[in-house]
């Protein structure tokens, strides 16, 4: 997103995004990183630059609930176990299709509201990057992130067949419903994990041992460099 933004200094869209990393890391669900990135731009681009950043976030929210909700249903419809009474099997759907419906609706139903800061909204995401190219990079997003997570269950435990990808795609969900401090969930990450995936046979050590290097990978080492570049532009 801020790539976006027309802004002839790459090196001020560089420290925005660094900024937004490391303000994202410390904030609940990771939802801040628009405040980092907003210390680097004139007040009239913020809003725009919020509106970008939130729905990239919300994407990928989406693109969490909807995999992982048709993950549940295809482990409780086709194998071979009912993991979810009638209740639960109900809200599931309506988790998967609300959101999406949301996404997919969203400049329509802001411009719908008698609001001014919704009627921006619309705007900016009508003349902002396109709803496919957001929903897109996201879905590549989760797809490396449920790549790395299976190698790391694999190299930890040495088991590895096609339907682990149905159960690591339940734990994202769980994850991206479970309530968040910072730190990336770290702790209610591995809990969930555990929790989930020795149902199928995997020991609990192996789990965390994975859960833990893919959040080190993924969260720490990107935000130990962005703290170092912007430590390096402020000398």
């Amino acid at each position: 997103m801020v790539s976006y933004m027309k802004d002839e200094n790459s090196s001020n869209n560089k420290s925005a995004f660094y900024a937004g990393m490391l303000t994202g890391f410390l904030t609940p669900a990771m939802v801040g990183n628009f405040i980092g990135r907003n210390m680097y731009y004139p007040k009239s681009d913020r809003w725009k630059l919020t509106v970008y950043t939130m729905m990239g976030n919300y994407a990928q929210f989406v693109i969490s609930i909807t995999i992982g909700g048709l993950g549940l249903l295809y482990l409780h419809l086709y194998h071979h176990q009912h993991y979810l009474s009638t209740w639960q099997l109900t809200l599931t759907i309506i988790l998967i299709i609300i959101p999406l419906a949301l996404f997919i609706f969203c400049r329509p139903i802001l411009q719908l509201l008698p609001l001014q800061r919704a009627q921006t909204a619309a705007l900016a995401l009508k003349n902002g990057p396109s709803m496919n190219s957001i929903f897109g990079f996201s879905v590549l997003r989760y797809l490396v992130f449920l790549l790395q997570f299976a190698l790391s269950l694999y190299a930890f435990s040495n088991q590895f067949s096609l339907i682990i990808f149905v159960w690591i795609s339940v734990v994202f969900l769980l994850v991206t419903l479970a309530p968040s401090l910072f730190l990336g969930k770290i702790i209610i990450r591995e809990s969930i994990a555990v929790a989930v995936l020795t149902l199928v046979g995997f020991e609990a050590t192996p789990v965390l041992f994975a859960s833990l290097s893919t959040w080190v990978i993924n969260l720490i080492l990107p935000n130990l460099w962005a703290a170092f570049q912007l430590k390096m532009k402020s000398k």
